[in-house]
Formats: structure tokens, C-alpha cells, sequence
């Protein structure tokens, strides 16, 4: 009998946190949608990017289809890359996402799947991307993305889809310019809420300063939030070794990483600062075909 009344505390008291658990994060996340769904914040836009504070717009990899589609259509070779972080070391939050790219005449493919949370609560993503040259120098891409969100205790779960829109120029042999709005259309949630996505606006450059420097600039402005601007540097200082860093104003955050490509195999590593929140460590495996 004892055994009894101790199994049946032991499920009441799981079934109570489940539940409470459940009602923060419905709580949060009706009250405060761009936190949420803040752009590329709950989604890994790949370690490199990481690394140089997410200042991506113009990057050029896998990882267009999360950063920018725009740069899908510069890519010569077929990419696979995976990637994994840790946001303020919280392993409830971790990020673990995939991107493939795939050239094609006069433009590129791209896919993109991410997954951040728990059984309790997850945000799932998925992202269809094309783009296209209209030109040597410029391109233009667009994206389909498909939004889910599972929160446990019965409250069940939520769908959106929305769109990106990137363009990429490059200006001169060394400079390139590029933009990427999210989500133009507010679109919203279906199921338990009518929250609507935010609307994020990105705009930066990239300048090759030599064969071994690439330095990144970027604005980007998101519903409810101020602009936020950041800087992200890559210097190249042996065959197949980068050291990158960055930082990020709005908020204040700082970055540090390396990568590493033998052949076709890319090896990448990140580490955030926040001086709040603290550590963001990520890691990324890619394999160039």
C-alpha cells in the first residue's frame, strides 16, 4: 500500500511540472512572439557565422539557406553541413540544425531542418530555398519556410508558414553587398494562437581585404526590437585554417572561433559571449562534394 501511494506522488508530481512548464513557455511565448521567433536567433546559421557574430548576409556556403538564399546561386560545389549549439549553456535550448546546398545551371537549391528544446517544449524548422544569377555579379533567392511548435502538458501544438527574400551584389572583384528580409508578408500561427512571426530586415557587406582577410559588416532590424549591427572578421593564416571573431552591438556580444578543411571535410567551432547570459559554444561538420 505504501508503494502504492508512493508511485501515485511520484506521477502526480511529474504531471504537475510537465504541465507548469508547458503554461511558462505558452505564457512567453504569447506574450513575447519576437523573442521567440527572433529571426535567426533560435536557428544555427552554421558555426562560421556564429563565430563572426552572424554577420552572414554575404556569406557564401551551406548555410545561404538559413543566412541569406541569395548565395546559393555563387556556389559551385554541392555542400552537406550539420551543427549543433549550446545557447548559454542550457542544454533545454540546445540548437541542432542541417543545411544541404545544391548548384544548378544558372542558380542553386538549398534545404534547411532545425530543432531547438525538448519533448516539453521544441520549435521545429523548415526551409526550401532557390536562387537564381541574373547576371555575373547579382543574384536573387527566395525561401519557403514552415514553422511547428510542440509544448507538452495538452496544450498541443502550432503552425506558420512564412517566406525569405536575399539579394546578393558583387559590387567590385573584392566587395560584395547583400540583403535579406524575413517573413514580409507577418504571416501567423494557426492552432492555439494567432502570434504573429516578426518581420526581420538585414543589410551588410563583405570585403576581401586580401586573399587572407575577409571582413563582414551588417545591419539587421526586427519587429519590436531596435537595430542591431555587427562585425565579423576571418583571416586565413595557413592552408585550410581560419581564425574568426566578431562582435554584435544591440546586444553587446562577443565571438570567437576557428575552422579547419582537409579536402572536403570542414571542421568549424564557435563560442559566443554574452555578458548576461554568458557561453554559447557550437560546433559544425560540412563535407564539400
Amino acid at each position: 500500500m505504501e508503494k502504492t501511494q508512493g508511485t501515485t506522488v511520484v506521477i502526480f508530481v511529474r504531471t504537475t511540472f510537465v504541465r507548469r512548464l508547458g503554461h511558462l513557455f505558452f505564457t512567453l511565448w504569447l506574450t513575447m512572439p519576437a523573442t521567440v521567433f527572433s529571426g535567426n536567433d533560435i536557428q544555427p546559421g552554421g558555426a562560421r557565422a556564429s563565430a563572426m557574430a552572424d554577420a552572414s548576409v554575404c556569406l557564401q556556403d551551406a548555410w545561404c539557406t538559413c543566412n541569406n538564399p541569395a548565395g546559393l546561386a555563387f556556389l559551385k560545389h554541392a555542400e552537406l553541413d550539420v551543427s549543433y549549439n549550446t545557447p548559454f549553456l542550457l542544454s533545454e535550448i540546445g540548437q541542432a540544425g542541417i543545411a544541404a546546398a545544391l548548384p544548378s545551371k544558372g542558380g542553386g537549391w538549398g534545404l534547411f531542418l532545425s530543432s531547438v528544446g525538448t519533448e516539453y517544449y521544441q520549435e521545429n524548422k523548415t526551409g526550401l530555398s532557390f536562387a537564381l544569377r541574373l547576371g555575373p555579379r547579382f543574384s536573387a533567392g527566395v525561401q519557403l519556410d514552415a514553422w511547428g511548435v510542440v509544448i507538452a502538458g495538452g496544450y498541443g501544438s502550432s503552425y506558420a508558414l512564412d517566406g525569405d527574400i536575399g539579394f546578393q551584389a558583387m559590387l567590385t572583384k573584392t566587395l560584395m553587398v547583400g540583403a535579406h528580409v524575413i517573413n514580409p508578408t507577418r504571416a501567423q500561427f494557426t492552432g492555439y494562437s494567432a502570434a504573429s512571426l516578426p518581420v526581420s530586415m538585414s543589410l551588410g557587406m563583405a570585403y576581401e581585404a586580401s586573399s587572407s582577410v575577409l571582413l563582414t559588416a551588417e545591419a539587421q532590424k526586427e519587429t519590436y526590437f531596435p537595430p542591431a549591427f555587427k562585425f565579423g572578421l576571418e583571416y586565413k593564416p595557413a592552408t585550410g585554417l581560419f581564425v574568426r571573431t566578431g562582435i554584435s552591438a544591440g546586444p553587446w556580444t562577443y565571438c570567437l572561433g576557428a575552422g579547419y578543411q582537409i579536402n572536403k571535410l570542414k571542421l568549424d567551432f564557435s563560442s559566443t559571449w554574452h555578458p548576461v547570459l554568458g557561453f554559447t559554444p557550437g560546433i559544425g561538420i560540412g563535407f564539400i562534394f
